[in-house]
């Protein structure tokens, strides 16, 4: 699978496949340039070391949009939900990389403390260490935003969601 670059006016794109990235800040970033958090985050994910990835080479984009689904920098996702209580856990992305043409999602989760009536929104806070995961785990795929008043970040979320988990009977 390669990868081609084409500029449109300021603005680049690149596809693999049937994903595309687009945005004025695609870069190509050399493995071992990366932070040490998504370094071993990476490695984690491809089950070797940090060291065996440090010749590869990196893609980040400001946008990712697969089958009408489209991830951009900052964006919140529900990413699961807690129990049989459907409490969201959200995603913000803090970057989108592809990894040997694999894509990942690099950000941080966010724990809902409370539910705010007033704002209709859910009162979140940061998980201290960074989370790698595929864009195609999350459970919801509306982009939601979050907005810090006095201090408290909120997260709004307009509909409720039910994880269902399936299984797979056998007959005999």
């Amino acid at each position: 699978m390669s990868l081609k670059s084409l500029t449109h006016s300021d603005r680049k794109e690149v596809s693999t496949n049937s994903v595309s990235a687009e945005g004025e800040r695609i870069q190509t970033i050399q493995f071992s340039k990366l932070t040490t958090d998504i370094q071993c985050l990476l490695a984690a994910k491809f089950g070797s070391t940090a060291s065996s990835l440090k010749d590869s080479v990196v893609l980040s984009c400001s946008q990712l949009t697969n089958d009408c689904i489209t991830f951009k920098l900052k964006d919140f996702f529900v990413f699961d939900t807690v129990e049989e209580e459907h409490i969201p856990v959200f995603f913000k992305v803090a970057q989108i990389l592809n990894c040997n043409n694999i894509w990942f999602l690099y950000g941080h989760i966010y724990m809902p403390r409370s539910f705010s009536c007033h704002h209709y929104a859910y009162c979140v806070e940061k998980v201290e260490y960074g989370s790698v995961i595929e864009p195609w785990n999350v459970i919801d795929y509306h982009p939601l935003d979050g907005y810090q008043q006095n201090g408290v970040l909120y997260v709004s979320l307009q509909h409720k969601i039910v994880k269902v988990n399936y299984c797979v009977l056998r007959l005999t």
